[in-house]
């Protein structure tokens, strides 16, 4: 299989240029004869004990990879928030910012903005109203004000 987006990237090329050159010349069948690694050039920052925990990327574990991160990325947020899945699965790219330092400093505590559900219910299977809710969407739910809906009866 060759590896056309890691060829574009690599050379500036467009993917059409590469898949005319692979038309052309054949560059599928080479990369089967003769497969050889993909290294990207992503500087490996994380550390195991002090050292890289591997010398480099290759391309063709880059979507493995995503994979992981993203699964660990969702059992670290259900472990540490309490979140429930359809919250976690909700969030969106910006919703935890980085916090502003506190007045002597110390570094702010993070707050993760994501949708609230309706029929929300607590570990013993009562409905939690989003009057109910705690931090920022509690406050928020609270100042909104209540509209009756269309012919609504009132008692």
């Amino acid at each position: 299989m060759l590896a056309r987006t890691f060829i574009a990237a690599t050379t500036g090329a467009g993917l059409r240029q590469v898949d005319f050159l692979n038309d052309r010349h054949g560059f599928t069948a080479l990369a089967a004869d003769r497969p050889a690694p993909c290294p990207m050039s992503v500087d490996v920052t994380g550390r195991i004990n002090g050292m890289p925990w591997r010398g480099q990327l290759d391309f063709s574990e880059a979507g493995t990879l995503m994979r992981h991160l993203g699964t660990v990325a969702a059992i670290i947020c259900l472990y540490l928030t309490g979140m429930r899945p359809q919250e976690v699965r909700g969030l969106r790219s910006g919703c935890c910012p980085d916090p502003e330092p506190a007045a002597d400093g110390t570094a702010g505590r993070h707050l993760i903005r994501s949708h609230h559900y309706k029929n929300v219910t607590d570990e013993d299977g009562n409905h939690v109203s989003a009057e109910g809710t705690r931090g920022p969407l509690g406050r928020h739910h609270a100042r909104r004000p209540r509209h009756p809906r269309p012919g609504a009866h009132r008692p």
